[in-house]
This record gives C-alpha cells, structure tokens and sequence, in this order.
C-alpha cells in the first residue's frame, strides 16, 4: 500500500508530465531533472537562448513555479544593494517578482512567477508566454544588479545549477 509520500511523487510527476505535454504542443521541449526531497521540475531550452525551470513541490501539486536563475554565490555584504534592487525591481515588474534566497549553499537571486498547474492546460498561452520571456527578464535585472555594482555568477545550463536552481525554487 503506497504512503503518503509516494501518492505526493505520483501527483507531482502527473502534474509535470501534464505541463510538459502542453510545452510540446506548443514547440517548447523540457527535459526531466533530478527529483529533489521537495518536489520535481524540468527545463526549458528556449531556441532564442536561455531557459527556464519549471517545478512542483510535494504537497503542492497545484502549483507550478517557473523559475529563472538571475545571479548566485553572492556575498552576504552586497545585501543593501542587492535587496534595494530587487524591492525597486518588483515595484515596476509584479509579473516577474524577484527574491534574494539566502541559504547555506550560498545567497542568490531569482524570479519565480507561481500559477496554478492547471492554467497550462485551461488557458495555455498565458504561461507559455511567462516561459519564454523568463531569459530575457533575468538578463534584464541581472544588467540591474551589475549597474548597481553587485557580482555574483550566473545560473549556467549545467546539471549542478539546474539541481541547485530546483531545489532553491521550491525552498
């Protein structure tokens, strides 16, 4: 008899494979990441460059959190600058709202736009357009944060940012 944990995954896993099929419909191609302790996502490479994460946390498998990695392995002493921009930022961009998520692997910054799973396939053009603007959004406030003398790294296509971005975006 399967726990509560694994009825969790099961839903998760049906949420995704569901978005993912709306993604497809519309020429947009996700790729499986490793499942993490709070839910799962996949990737979007978007043929312009760029991508973005979308995931399901356990016990929240009504939402889905498109995620974009803007800058990581910031030190903790640009915090003035980096939350000035960021609050300046989501004052003039609510649809694309940014976050310092500070945790022991390191401080970073993201955009994390969070709908119900459902709209993907109930009214599909919406999110899909919040899917591919993502890269072009975090270049935009990454150009924010540099201007505003803040360095860190970019999140990079690679299997350690991507799991790491996944984790951070259901935290």
């Amino acid at each position: 008899m399967p726990d509560e944990l694994d009825e969790q995954q099961e839903l998760v896993a049906r949420e995704l494979e569901a978005v993912a099929a709306v993604l497809a419909a519309h020429g947009l191609q996700s790729y499986p990441l490793g499942r993490s302790v709070l839910g799962a996502g996949k990737v979007i490479a978007l043929p312009a460059g760029g991508f973005t994460l979308v995931s399901v946390g356990l016990f929240r498998h009504e939402m889905a959190y498109l995620t974009g990695g803007v800058m990581r392995n910031l030190a903790q002493d640009q915090r003035l600058a980096i939350l000035n921009t960021v609050n300046e930022w989501n004052q003039n961009n609510s649809l694309f709202p940014a976050y310092l998520h500070d945790a022991a692997a390191g401080w970073a910054v993201l955009i994390q736009c969070t709908l119900r799973a459902s709209q993907f396939s109930v009214a599909p053009r919406f999110p899909i357009e919040l899917v591919t603007l993502m890269p072009q959004v975090v270049v935009a406030l990454w150009d924010k944060l540099v201007g505003r003398g803040v360095s860190g790294e970019p999140f990079a296509y690679t299997t350690a940012d991507l799991d790491q971005l996944l984790l951070r975006s259901l935290a």
